[in-house]
């Protein structure tokens, strides 16, 4: 046979030879091979060949030889080749003259081992983007991008026939590669949304968000490339990409919790800003972690603060702060408290979650979100309030422990009759010393206000009232008031000539010891 055929066509045989035994046409291939005009053919070469007689007849025989190997050799590739030449069809409006001429080329040159790989490889993965208006699937439209870009492709191909011993083979791979690389992904052969739920998603009802997921299937599908990632065009591994941010997205939905909560309200606020998870820009997972971080977890918290304040609203007396306003003559706290009874009065006039499923989808955010800053500037409020409260109730104790106790035990020393009142006074100080344990410092203040601080104002009452009631039945009010006239908030005074004209004040002082007079000569 060497000295037959030249180097090319050794190759050529020993490539139509493995072609044959692997192709997918096999079949095709054995059955074209038997045709009773190709065993004609040969049946006379075969004659042609025993009856050689000289140079003329033999050079005969070899020609004819070669153009039957020529043609087995097509029949060999032609069925893998031809089935390219049709997939390219399918695009449509081909130059149907370079179609032919690329056919001839690729048979004439088919015995390397990469065209054919790469060729059985398109034809082996074509379907993966062809369409089925009887069997639409979900990501067609990803997928008519790819055809597009096919489509130009070939164009160009085929627009310079001169060109295909450079250019078939980088096409041939481009293909087999895009093809193969989108072979890859099983969401593209998918038909319905379910098919993208694993067995854990549908336990934990992945069919809630299913109104989300098909908002985000739309989009991956439709979004352009510069909006999406800032990408050029939609390849394999743009589609690639978009698809494995649909997945996240879906197992963040999955784990997100929603479905199984037990609180309806929550569920509808999600029903009703459920639209704003799929965007018009950026990836899914951005899009979804810009939902999650910056609206849910805002709305939730206002949900919460709401929820919890209109809870602790039944333990306020409003009736009873309305009422005690006029009973509690504390200037400190008059401010404060006819703020804090119109504020609440304000706040309390809505409970939004109450008609929850009845506010407009638009207005959901607006209407918690500004109810929550509401129920937070009265609570703000509130601690100032309470801040005051405290200190003015504890002034009152510090004022009694440090001054007017010691003055009624001067007064005791020579009034043992108000050993009484001294005791009952010392009770209340550790009465109203109680205002700082965690029972009621720790008690929402307004529940404390309208519950519990009347009796402390009681007893701050009490502590003046028993204060002037001892001071007025020893006599010593008026030269304590006199004192404290003269002394304003220092501790001690130089006398003058014009305070020892009231020396019976001092005198009765003195005999208390409430005061100590010194001299001091300057001379």
């Amino acid at each position: 046979m060497a000295n037959l055929f030249t180097q090319e066509f050794e190759d050529k045989y020993k490539g139509a030879l493995s072609d044959k035994e692997n192709s997918p046409f096999k079949d095709k291939i054995i059955q074209s091979l038997n045709d009773l005009v190709v065993q004609d053919e040969w049946a006379d070469l075969k004659k042609a060949k025993s009856e050689i007689k000289d140079a003329q007849s033999f050079t005969k025989y070899v020609t004819d030889l070669k153009q039957f190997f020529n043609s087995i050799c097509e029949k060999i590739t032609a069925p893998g080749v031809d089935a390219f030449i049709e997939w390219l069809s399918q695009f449509g409006n081909l130059n149907l003259k370079n179609c032919n001429l690329l056919r001839e080329h690729l048979i004439n040159n088919y015995q390397y081992a990469e065209y054919a790989d790469k060729i059985e490889s398109i034809i082996e993965n074509k379907n993966t983007i062809e369409l089925s208006a009887d069997n639409p699937r979900l990501f067609d439209s990803l997928l008519k991008t790819v055809q597009k870009s096919i489509k130009s492709e070939i164009d160009i191909l085929l627009n310079k026939p001169d060109l295909f011993d450079t250019s078939s083979v980088p096409f041939l791979d481009a293909q087999s590669t895009r093809l193969e690389s989108l072979s890859e992904i099983n969401e593209l052969s998918f038909t319905s949304i379910n098919e993208l739920y694993s067995a854990k998603q549908n336990e934990k009802n992945i069919a809630y968000y299913q109104d989300v997921v098909e908002d985000a299937v739309k989009y991956i599908n439709d979004v352009k490339p510069a909006k999406y990632l800032g990408q050029d065009k939609i390849e394999s591994d743009a589609i690639s990409y978009r698809i494995n941010d649909l997945r996240k997205l879906i197992n963040a939905l999955s784990g997100f919790g929603i479905a199984s909560e037990k609180n309806p309200t929550l569920k509808i606020i999600f029903d009703k800003t459920k639209q704003l998870i799929v965007g018009k820009q950026g990836t899914l997972e951005q899009q979804w972690n810009e939902y999650e971080n910056k609206i849910w977890n805002n709305l939730e918290a206002a949900h919460d603060t709401i929820a919890k304040f209109f809870l602790n609203k039944n333990d306020v007396n409003i009736e009873l702060l309305v009422k005690s306003k006029t009973k509690w003559q504390l200037p400190e706290i008059q401010t404060d408290l006819n703020f804090v009874i119109t504020k609440f009065g304000e706040v309390t006039k809505v409970n939004p979650l109450e008609g929850i499923d009845k506010i407009p989808a638009k207005d959901i955010a607006e209407t918690l979100l500004k109810k929550q800053q509401s129920i937070e500037e009265l609570n703000t409020y509130c601690i100032s309030f309470k801040k005051n409260l405290f200190e003015t109730l504890n002034s009152k104790v510090s004022d009694f422990e440090s001054h007017k106790i010691p003055i009624v035990e001067s007064i005791l020393l020579t009034n043992p009759s108000i050993q009484k009142k001294l005791a009952e006074i010392k009770d209340n100080i550790v009465a109203l010393k109680l205002v700082n344990s965690e029972d009621y410092s720790k008690k929402d203040f307004l529940n404390f206000l309208s519950n519990d601080f009347d009796s402390f104002y009681e007893i701050y009452e009490t502590l003046d009232s028993t204060y002037t009631s001892i001071l007025s039945n020893t006599g010593l009010k008026e030269n304590i008031d006199w004192l404290n006239d003269k002394l304003q908030s220092s501790d001690e005074l130089e006398l003058t000539e014009g305070d020892l004209k009231d020396e019976a004040k001092l005198v009765a002082l003195m005999k208390v010891n409430l005061i100590k007079v010194t001299l001091s000569k300057n001379i």
